[in-house]
């Protein structure tokens, strides 16, 4: 049930938003889920599985940057 729900908000945010923006949300439901899992269900987080999730974090505020500094010079 949750996963379909998801995916309806998900689709309906292409809708609303601009479909960079929408698509940086959808990339973090990786994020969102293993916060919901520490949160409501004790879960650890590996060592390796943290790291991979700030290489994630730090990929995407470096497309970030380099879009806003392209719309500045452009």
């Amino acid at each position: 049930a949750f996963g379909v729900i998801s995916q309806f908000c998900q689709t309906k945010t292409y809708f609303f938003l601009p479909a960079p923006i929408a698509s940086v949300l959808g990339l973090t439901s990786v994020l969102w889920a293993s916060g919901f899992d520490v949160a409501l269900f004790g879960k650890r987080i590996a060592g390796l599985q943290l790291a991979s999730y700030a290489s994630f974090v730090a990929a995407m505020i470096t497309l970030i940057y380099l879009r806003d500094k392209t719309q500045r010079t452009g």
